[in-house]
């Protein structure tokens, strides 16, 4: 749980589209990411393919609702809402995010990097 941490007032316009990168260190995986205009999401990593659909709620607040994926552990999270909120930008390539998904005691933060 985060406590005393609120989304960020900046600009987040820059995370709209394009390519990502996310480290998993606990994992020792890369997740390599695109956001089109149309509002998809790729994720690619070692473990599979998972595909997404985005609603962005403010410029720095999304939901992410999982589509289709090759991961047979997220196949059961298919339908489920994952949201997202831009903690804090770094520059206009690096943000901080925390998520939470729809049902699940689960709540994440990461750092995600534009490539592109």
């Amino acid at each position: 749980m985060i406590i005393g941490c609120k989304p960020t007032t900046e600009s987040c316009s820059d995370f709209k589209t394009g390519t990502f990168i996310q480290n998993l260190e606990e994992f020792d995986a890369l997740i390599y990411s695109s956001r089109t205009e149309d509002g998809f999401q790729r994720d690619s990593s070692r473990f599979g393919v998972s595909r997404y659909k985005l609603k962005w709620n403010t410029d720095c607040n999304f939901e992410s609702t999982l589509i289709e994926t090759t991961i047979e552990s997220s196949k059961k999270y298919i339908g489920r809402k994952y949201y997202v909120d831009v903690m804090k930008v770094l520059s206009n390539k690096e943000y901080i995010y925390n998520c939470r998904v729809d049902g699940i005691d689960f709540q994440d933060q990461d750092t995600i990097v534009k490539t592109y």
